[in-house]
């Protein structure tokens, strides 16, 4: 196994070991999660928008998309630390 294989297996493993706790029954189940989840979520959608918009505008769309990805998490933790105290 080459070193970058090592690397990627050594940083999934403790998520694998939290999902498979969590309920998982198998590392497919685990790996099934992974796109239904909020980052394959983040991944698979400008795919889609830019399928579907017309191509003068796809640019903007799929950049908007993830500058509004930005502003909510940005909001998010404001939000969070504002109500922390």
């Amino acid at each position: 196994m080459p070193v970058s294989g090592k690397l990627e297996s050594a940083r999934r493993l403790p998520t694998m070991l939290y999902s498979l706790s969590l309920g998982s029954c198998s590392l497919a189940n685990t790996r099934v999660g992974d796109l239904s989840r909020v980052g394959g979520m983040v991944m698979i959608i400008p795919i889609y928008q830019a399928e579907l918009c017309h191509p003068s505008i796809r640019g903007t769309v799929t950049s908007l998309q993830q500058f509004m990805l930005g502003i909510g998490a940005l909001s998010a933790a404001w939000i969070s630390y504002g109500t922390f105290f």
